[in-house]
């Protein structure tokens, strides 16, 4: 499938929100996990409930569910690597950072 410009914008746009809303839920799940804080629980469920939502309004949208799903999910890795190492002080070996690396590589696959 090739992919114009528009389509471009379009997967982009989508694949930033999705790992916005799952960082979000994952970030919120943790912190309810090591807190045991409700509203926390309570966030981050319903952020996984969005995602569902917006998964298949992406894929609608993009009309390529390989694409929107690669793409996620390598961002998705580097983006919970992010927030794990920065928010919640969780340390990366050689080996996890070649992985996010080697993630975001195969992603490129799809395009």
């Amino acid at each position: 499938m090739q992919v114009n410009m528009a389509s471009s914008f379009t997967l982009v746009t989508c694949v930033m929100i999705l790992t916005g809303i799952e960082v979000g839920a994952t970030s919120a799940l943790t912190h309810w996990a090591r807190s045991e804080d409700g509203p926390s629980l309570v966030a981050g469920v319903s952020l996984f409930s969005c995602l569902g939502l917006f998964l298949g309004y992406s894929i609608k949208l993009v009309n390529h569910m390989n694409m929107v799903y690669a793409t996620w999910q390598a961002m998705n890795i580097a983006g919970i690597a992010i927030v794990s190492c920065t928010v919640f002080r969780e340390t990366m070996t050689h080996r996890h950072c070649v992985g996010v690396f080697l993630a975001i590589v195969s992603s490129l696959c799809f395009m």
